[in-house]
């Protein structure tokens, strides 16, 4: 059988194995049309548009206001206003599943420009979208939901991800409606505010949310939360960056332990994690914000079994963004004896600097600390024996440091890899990542016990260290010392 005579399924099957410029190539006028279309099906499968391409234009984006606002706009306007008005009307709408819309950043230069160019094409993709009967991904960010978009949406009968990024939303009147698929919602006011009455309508099929809120708008969230029904996954934003120890929502409005009955999954500060996490079935913990010196808390231990040991499940996988390195000498103890059938655990260590470990007038203590807390101290102490048992179910450890550290007295990080690879306290180990979050080694141990190391360096670094230099010793370069280090 001749190529060309392949079946269209055939041929749809090649488009999907293709890259978008193979895709584009079968599309073109000279291919067979019985091909073109089968690859079509692909190509218009995924759509997606940016107003801020309005000043990719090359040789424009150099021209004066008026030449920009004049030329470029009459360019590109009438081709995107076909786009969006006569695609809706062939038998490809059909095939398309995902649609992503995106408007400019406020404050560049060709705001005003391409304010314009979005203030016409924008109503034109709202009042044809309905028409994209398959669609079941809608990706809509910096743009305004009004009473218009929010009916648009409503009309999407097979939507299952929709995602609302630094949107506006002005509509007071419209609300989302119930989608029999959506299963996922992202959702982000460009206000930073959070309204809640909008998407209210959508919880109760959502397994995964991801929400931007502040602290004071806990009982927004709440409320929320008590709407979604089978929700397993969720994310959540804090907008406020800094918390304090042991800070969380009034205990006097709670949520309520009815809500979520299936959350298995929380991203998010540690500020919602305890009302979150106790009472469901959270096996997974990744906190994206720690209180501020929590960790060098006296109750730091008690705040950890406080906010994150009372659900009604195991917890199996553990991320700790940043902690400091004087506090893991109790860390390690608690949460491997807490989480005693943990797989994963992440941890980001905030390295100690000998500028920062103590008195410079007690040098003896000074160093002491110096070397106790130091990174690859941290990795020694852990490949050795052990007061506590390692949970025989990890799998996966993964211990960074934010950023460089300097060199130890008497470990090599070579050494102390090495010693904890081979440790029998991690003889379950598979998988093991080290050094700095921008350099780092990911170590992989075969089932035949073979481990196999590949290694990453955005910028040149030694993982025994940075060399210490005797200035770093001196009081009166104390800020010099550290410099090297931000």
């Amino acid at each position: 059988m001749a190529w060309n005579q392949l079946a269209a399924e055939l041929w749809t099957k090649i488009a999907d194995n293709c890259d978008r410029d193979g895709v584009r190539a079968l599309c073109a006028p000279e291919i067979p049309a019985h091909i073109r279309d089968s690859a079509r099906v692909v190509y218009f499968r995924h759509l997606s548009f940016g107003t801020y391409n309005l000043t990719a234009d090359i040789g424009l984006s150099n021209a004066n206001e008026d030449q920009y606002r004049s030329s470029l706009i009459a360019l590109k306007q009438e081709r995107s206003r076909q786009r969006f008005t006569e695609l809706p009307l062939t038998p490809f709408v059909r095939h398309v599943r995902s649609w992503t819309y995106h408007s400019i950043l406020p404050g560049l230069r060709a705001t005003d420009a391409v304010g314009m160019y979005n203030g016409t094409l924008w109503p034109l993709f709202i009042v044809n979208l309905p028409r994209y009967i398959g669609l079941t991904r809608l990706d809509l960010e910096r743009v305004v939901i009004d009473d218009a978009a929010v009916a648009s949406v409503n009309a999407l009968g097979n939507l299952k991800d929709l995602k609302l990024n630094y949107v506006l939303v002005t509509s007071r009147t419209n609300v989302l409606h119930a989608h029999n698929y959506l299963t996922r919602l992202f959702y982000e006011d460009d206000s930073y505010s959070f309204y809640p009455s909008l998407f209210l309508g959508v919880c109760s099929t959502l397994t995964i949310l991801e929400l931007a809120v502040t602290k004071d708008e806990y009982r927004k969230l709440y409320s929320t939360l008590e709407q979604c029904h089978v929700l397993e996954i969720l994310s959540i934003d804090l907008l406020e960056t800094e918390e304090e120890p042991f800070e969380r929502p009034p205990l006097e409005e709670p949520l309520s332990l009815t809500a979520c009955p299936d959350l298995s999954q929380y991203t998010g500060p540690a500020y919602y994690a305890a009302d979150i996490i106790t009472g469901r079935p959270v096996h997974s913990i990744k906190l994206t914000q720690t209180p501020e010196h929590a960790e060098q808390h006296p109750g730091c231990i008690d705040w950890i079994r406080e906010h994150f040991t009372k659900g009604t499940v195991p917890v199996r996988s553990f991320d700790i963004p940043r902690w400091d390195a004087s506090a893991c000498e109790e860390t390690f103890p608690t949460l491997f004896m807490e989480f005693k059938n943990l797989e994963s655990l992440r941890i980001v260590i905030d390295p100690i600097l000998l500028a920062d470990a103590g008195n410079h007038d007690d040098e003896p203590g000074r160093s002491g600390r110096y070397n106790a807390w130091h990174y690859l101290n941290i990795l020694h102490l852990l490949s050795g024996p052990l007061p506590y048992e390692i949970p025989s179910t990890l799998r996966v450890l993964e211990l960074v440091t934010e950023t460089k550290y300097e060199r130890h007295p008497t470990h090599t990080f070579d050494q102390v890899v090495t010693a904890l690879r081979n440790s029998p306290q991690f003889a379950n180990l598979r998988k093991l990542t080290v050094g700095t979050e921008q350099c780092f080694q990911t170590w992989q141990r075969s089932d035949a016990g073979i481990w196999d190391m590949t290694q990453r360096k955005v910028y040149e670094f030694d993982f025994d260290g940075e060399e210490l230099r005797e200035s770093d010793f001196e009081d009166d370069v104390y800020d010099e010392g550290s410099e090297m280090y931000e």
